[in-house]
């Protein structure tokens, strides 16, 4: 078991710098080599995360799940986009746990889930029906929520996509 727990702890390390690596190609502006690197976006929910080993094995605190939620509604709630993002489409939705942090995002207005899974699609429906916190902040939104669930994969081509200005891919 502590072979694995080593190989699985180098393993992670590996790909935490290979993700910075990426990140910092992407979220940097490309300048010129001999000025410092300007970071676009800043993912600040990142500094307060917590990742432990112990006898029973990795930990990550909140759970890397909602260390990824935090850092989509964080990079489309920034400043950088100003507020343009107004549709987006979650492919491998799964069981819409992404859809509980993003629907709050101001300005966004329609919400595109899509999953391959038709039963947990259907199991899970019901989270996208509004709450009655919903209903009291309903005067906060400028325009109403649109929330669609398709049962679909990303590979197939839908014409229901189009004019979508984000795609969140973080469950594939």
């Amino acid at each position: 078991m502590l072979v694995v727990q080593s190989i699985l702890l180098n393993y992670c390390d590996d790909f935490l710098e290979y993700m910075k690596s990426i990140i910092n190609r992407y979220l940097c502006n490309s300048g010129t080599s001999d000025m410092k690197e300007e970071k676009i976006i800043d993912i600040i929910s990142q500094e307060s995360c917590v990742c432990t080993l112990d006898k029973y094995g990795l930990k990550f605190w909140p759970p890397l799940y909602m260390q990824r939620y935090m850092a989509i509604q964080e990079i489309i709630e920034h400043p950088i986009w100003n507020g343009s993002i107004k549709k987006v489409v979650d492919f491998g939705c799964s069981e819409l746990g992404l859809f509980k942090c993003i629907k709050l995002i101001p300005g966004l207005n329609n919400i595109i889930n899509v999953d391959v899974d038709f039963d947990t699609l259907d199991i899970n429906q019901f989270k996208v029906l509004p709450t009655n916190y919903d209903h009291i902040s309903m005067h906060e939104r400028k325009e109403p929520l649109t929330v669609e669930i398709y049962n679909g994969s990303i590979a197939d081509q839908d014409d229901r996509m189009l004019g979508v200005d984000a795609v969140i891919c973080i469950e594939l």
